[in-house]
């Protein structure tokens, strides 16, 4: 087995031929021993970061997904109880676009801010195609996410008119 730098150039160099990359600095009583951003090209940029926790034999490549203030906005309008129901249909499809990636909704699912999605690839796993599979695939979940969230902005405006008192 690679030790921990032998892995982190072999990733790096993998990533670099698919996404902007950095090697983010760490505080010294952080759990990782490194952690890269990849970022997609244009004309859509998504972050990710593929990092290394400490004793662990795994790479875990993550991706955060934070609601705009349109798209908090647009669910506040709803019902506690649609936007939990949202935030579980979400979160279902999320999950079965990705059956090995944790999901995770803060800080709740009636009052969601943010959207964690994280995969570990273990050592046995982690080739070039695992790790790019893995990325594209946090990287279309994002997508979807963003494109699920823009339908409910939709729906939650005043329709066209209303606000003059005609339809």
């Amino acid at each position: 087995m690679d030790g921990p730098v032998d892995l982190k150039n072999r990733v790096l160099a993998w990533l670099a031929d698919e996404f902007n990359v950095s090697v983010k600095s760490l505080p010294k009583n952080a759990p990782l021993d490194w952690a890269i951003k990849a970022e997609t090209q244009a004309p859509v940029k998504v972050a990710l970061v593929v990092q290394k926790p400490r004793g662990r034999d795994v790479v875990a490549v993550t991706i955060g997904i934070a609601l705009s203030p349109k798209h908090r906005e647009a669910l506040s309008k709803l019902s506690p109880g649609a936007r939990e129901e949202f935030a579980v249909t979400l979160l279902t499809e999320l999950m079965a676009m990705c059956p090995h990636c944790r999901v995770v909704a803060q800080p709740n699912p009636r009052d969601l801010h943010t959207i964690l999605i994280s995969r570990e690839l273990y050592s046995e796993d982690i080739t070039r195609q695992a790790l790019m599979d893995a990325s594209v695939t946090l990287v279309n979940m994002f997508l979807f996410t963003v494109l699920k969230l823009n339908q409910i902005s939709q729906t939650a405006r005043t329709p066209r008119g209303v606000e003059e008192g005609y339809m």
